[in-house]
């Protein structure tokens, strides 16, 4: 008896599901050029073609064209019948004016600081050394210290991430008998700020290197 459609359907599940999987590094460099194009913020007003996001970018019509019907796939986008493309809320969340806003965390989840060393993860498991100095030819820190560009792109993703998920510590950690706190690693010190707010009398040191800690 030969089997039916249905016989295959768990497999093809489960094929499709991995596909998705392994193209994932794709699907981030997506978001990331998406970023880079500000489709949220060109098509928030409404319906732009790819022609037209070109001409305000300065890319490729055709690739953009891809780009952008790439992201339809994912959600981001939505295409009608006279070939023009709209946003929808999940590309939303990528918006500059966004208070939300993951535009930052996509940029810096997404650069070479953090997108090489994923290359050697094989090795750094088999090892059990930091596979950043083996990508990157230095520790992370010291390479965002080389990079300004990146580093900014970390410093201004980790500030998003914490306006993001960690609003809510504030409220868990009671700061009510602490006279001072430091927050170590703390960038621009966006946490200790609602340390701060939910505890006003709380006094606050920024501890970091001495290439971000202006930022404080």
């Amino acid at each position: 008896m030969l089997p039916s459609q249905s016989d295959y359907a768990p497999y093809t599940d489960l094929h499709r599901e991995m596909t998705g999987m392994i193209f994932g590094f794709g699907v981030s460099q997506i978001v990331r050029t998406a970023v880079e194009l500000s489709l949220a913020d060109h098509l928030a007003a409404g319906p732009l073609t790819a022609d037209q996001i070109a001409e305000r970018e300065g890319s490729a019509p055709g690739t953009t064209f891809r780009l952008m019907r790439a992201c339809a796939a994912l959600g981001l986008l939505n295409m009608d019948e006279t070939g023009r493309f709209d946003g929808t809320p999940l590309l939303d969340t990528l918006r500059a004016d966004e208070p939300r806003s993951l535009r930052a965390f996509a940029l810096a989840l997404t650069n070479s600081a953090h997108w090489l060393p994923w290359i050697k993860f094989a090795t750094s498991v088999r090892t059990g050394r930091s596979q950043a100095y083996d990508a990157l030819g230095t520790d992370f820190f010291d390479y965002l210290e080389r990079n300004p560009v990146q580093a900014k792109e970390f410093s201004e993703g980790m500030t998003e991430g914490t306006a993001m998920w960690a609003v809510e510590l504030a409220n868990v950690i009671d700061t009510t008998s602490v006279r001072c706190a430091i927050d170590i690693g703390g960038a621009n010190g966006s946490l200790l700020e609602l340390l701060q707010k939910a505890n006003p009398a709380l006094h606050g040191v920024v501890f970091d290197r001495p290439n971000v800690a202006p930022q404080a």
